[in-house]
């Protein structure tokens, strides 16, 4: 498990910096959440112990509004608060991008994190 408040998410070279090297292969009509925050949760979701879409759904539900804010997640004005991609989203976004893309970009990010934490 990997403490979300100790890592790089938000900042230069964190995570959100990583996963814009990801194609994005939706088509633009109906999107409401921007391809990294969805795939930013989905990693967090992962690395916090997640083990399914739905898993992953309701982890995201009962974030924090600084969490959704720092993962690139939507602002909706009519709700006046950050709002969570959906486990429906989730799974449809992830089952559309290249995994072997994906697992290369997280492993680049993953590097320094694990190298801090041998020394």
């Amino acid at each position: 498990m990997v403490d979300l408040n100790e890592v790089s998410i938000d900042t230069r070279d964190g995570l959100l910096d990583y996963l814009t090297k990801i194609r994005d292969p939706r088509k633009p009509r109906g999107i409401c959440h921007t391809q990294v925050s969805v795939l930013a949760v989905a990693v967090c979701a992962l690395l916090s112990g997640a083990k399914s879409f739905i898993g992953m759904g309701e982890w995201a539900a009962h974030l924090s509004q600084e969490l959704l804010k720092r993962l690139g997640c939507r602002y909706s004005d009519r709700l006046r608060k950050y709002v969570p991609p959906s486990e429906p989203t989730l799974r449809r976004t992830i089952q559309s991008i290249n995994a072997d893309e994906v697992d290369r970009v997280v492993g680049e990010w993953l590097v320094p994190l694990s190298s801090d934490n041998s020394s």
